[in-house]
């Protein structure tokens, strides 16, 4: 709890961000347009990446 949640385009765009208020998030894509998509979850001096392709 307490991370900050970004989501970034494949230019490098944020689409979105928030923090982390309980122990599960869910994103939703549906609004997206289709393409890759990087995850940003990082919390004091850690960070953690994933992608995600939008079809």
């Amino acid at each position: 709890m307490g991370a900050q949640v970004e989501v970034l385009s494949a230019d490098g765009n944020r689409v979105t961000a928030q923090r982390f208020k309980k122990r599960k998030m869910i994103i939703d894509f549906c609004d997206v347009k289709s393409g890759l998509y990087t995850i940003v979850v990082s919390k004091n001096d850690q960070q953690q990446k994933f992608e995600f392709v939008r079809k």
